[in-house]
């Protein structure tokens, strides 16, 4: 297994794609790569001689998302349309 960021002192980034088959780990950022397209690309290390890449937008690195866990972004009179049991509507 390849040796954690915090082992090595680099950067290290955490999979938030929810069904990406890495979501949950923490990898070292080998190299960072704008493609044609515009989107950033991260390799990451996750063998002794095994490179991934994936989109920076699935990773800590990347905006917040709705997919990711903790996400939650209300504006200031934003008003749940379904309540739990027991909780105070909106004024």
């Amino acid at each position: 297994m390849a040796a954690t960021p915090a082992e090595t002192g680099s950067e290290g980034v955490d999979v938030t794609h929810p069904f990406h088959s890495l979501h949950g780990q923490e990898f070292e950022v080998v190299d960072r790569r704008r493609v044609k397209s515009g989107e950033e690309r991260l390799y990451l290390q996750v063998g002794p001689e095994q490179l991934v890449t994936v989109p920076a937008s699935w990773t800590t690195l990347g905006p917040p998302s709705p997919l990711r866990p903790g996400y939650l972004v209300a504006a200031p009179d934003a008003c749940a349309t379904r309540l739990p049991e027991g909780s105070v509507p909106c004024p």
